[in-house]
Order: C-alpha cells, then structure tokens, then sequence
C-alpha cells in the first residue's frame, strides 16, 4: 500500500504542477488584452495544443486512482478520492475556459 499511495502522491503533485502552470498561463494572457489581436489568438491556439498534451497526466493520475480504490476498497479512501476528484475537476474547468 505505501508504494501505491507513494504513486498517487507523485501524480498528485504532477498534476497540480501541471495546473499551477497553465493557470498562470491563461492569467497571463487574460492581462495581454492590449495585444494585437492576431496575437492573443496565436497564444491561444498554442496554449489548447498544449493543454491537450497534458491529458495524459490527468490520465495517469486517473489510472492510479483506480487501481488504489480497486486494491484497496475496503479501506477509507475518501481523502484520495476528493483530492482526485478537485484535481480532475480543475483540470476540466481550465480547459473550459
């Protein structure tokens, strides 16, 4: 268990890594209104391009949590799940956005 839990861990911090990055990202170019036009939609066709890329880090994270509820269910894993589910739900509004 603590190998798994040690797992979700890391993909837990790789993932709210990867959502402090594009959320100071799309900040950023919510101040660049004074930019030409053009230009803020170049920035935001690259910043799409590369949030798709990071679906496969919300994936692996996902996969990992399923394989803890899995092994694991007859144990309290309420905390990972939310945690998870926070995560994953972030994730989701960002690219909404």
């Amino acid at each position: 268990m603590v190998v798994d839990s040690l797992q979700w861990d890391d993909h837990r911090e790789e993932t709210e890594e990867l959502l402090r990055k594009y959320e100071a990202r799309f900040y950023m170019l919510q101040q660049a209104r004074h930019d030409p036009l053009s230009k803020q939609v170049s920035d935001n066709q690259l910043l799409l391009q590369e949030l798709g890329s990071g679906d496969g880090v919300i994936m692996a994270f996902d996969n990992v949590l399923q394989k803890l509820l899995e092994e694991y269910s007859s144990d309290d894993t309420r905390n990972v799940k939310e945690t998870t589910e926070y995560l994953k739900t972030s994730w989701i509004n960002l690219k909404q956005r």
